[in-house]
């Protein structure tokens, strides 16, 4: 059986979208594509290590222990070996308060500079905003539908990742 870790923020924690609700697991992106890559014969195992508010390398200043940076290495150890690993960490960096006022214009080229960096280090790279947006409701987030389209786009992108194993 493969193993795929994903390593993550509220997105794939699955934070129902303005309150503090989780969706369940066959709902939320990570067991979209388990559950995916499942119906298409694949024996996978979606290791989730979620944290809402978790950054790629700066502490939160109200929540210790949300830099994505520090804990990493050790999550990857702890569940190796592993086949894949899936990070998607980045927009939390740039929502400050006043509640994510503005984020969307600090991202602006966040997709483009982790395409490069993944390009440079040799690692595959999904822009996750080719398929989905942020959330309806608070345009930060993924609505359930959102999770289910990311989900299913991800098993195409992950299954010539895995090869044949």
């Amino acid at each position: 059986m493969r193993h795929i870790l994903v390593y993550s923020d509220s997105l794939a924690w699955g934070i129902v979208p303005n309150t503090r609700r989780r969706l369940p697991f066959d709902e939320r992106w990570p067991g979209v594509l388990e559950n995916r890559l499942h119906d298409l014969g694949r024996r996978v195992r979606v290791i989730e290590d979620c944290l809402n508010g978790r950054r790629t390398v700066w502490e939160d200043p109200f929540k210790p222990g949300r830099n994505g940076l520090r804990g990493l290495a050790q999550c990857i150890e702890i569940h190796s070996p592993l086949s894949l690993v899936i990070l998607m960490l980045g927009t939390n960096d740039f929502q400050f308060s006043p509640k994510f006022n503005g984020a969307d214009h600090r991202c602006s080229g966040l997709a483009e500079a982790y395409r490069a960096v993944s390009l440079a280090l040799d690692c595959h790279f999904y822009d996750s905003s080719a398929v989905t947006s942020s959330s309806r409701v608070d345009g930060v987030h993924l609505d359930a539908d959102q999770h289910l389209t990311l989900g299913h786009a991800l098993a195409d992108v992950v299954i010539p990742i895995l090869g044949s194993g």
